[in-house]
């Protein structure tokens, strides 16, 4: 039996114990993790969790009111490929956003603005140590 297997065999959370011991992640890269490249990852996978780059709290609350600002944020969940092709929820998911932020106000703020972008998990990175957030 393996450590993970171990791990959700005996976790009272059920949230991780629910979710497939065998689901790979690719983890959130900054200068990476862009829309094509997750788009590029599940051409070769439909079972990989994609990950965004870090979106800050800030930045989305200033931008709050602005739909292609946020679209440039949050724009992980594509409704189009390169050919302008519509892409499905089932084809760009399961994908997780990571946020970044020191302040609840705001980070509860950008969690909602996320929600609407559809994301299936929101990764919440507080008092990062990064200069960017």
């Amino acid at each position: 039996m393996s450590l993970t297997s171990d791990l959700a065999a005996t976790s009272n959370n059920k949230g991780i114990a629910a979710r497939s011991v065998k689901t790979l992640h690719v983890a959130p890269m900054i200068r990476v993790s862009t829309p094509e490249f997750r788009a590029f990852v599940r051409i070769l996978t439909k079972k990989a969790t994609l990950w965004t780059e870090m979106v800050v709290d800030e930045t989305l609350w200033y931008h709050r009111n602005d739909p292609g600002a946020l679209q440039t944020y949050l724009g992980s969940l594509e409704r189009t490929d390169s050919n302008d092709h519509e892409i499905s929820a089932q084809q760009r998911n399961p994908i997780v956003c990571q946020l970044g932020g020191i302040t609840p106000k705001h980070t509860a703020k950008a969690t909602q603005i996320i929600t609407a972008f559809g994301y299936d998990e929101i990764n919440l990175n507080m008092d990062c140590p990064s200069a960017r957030v």
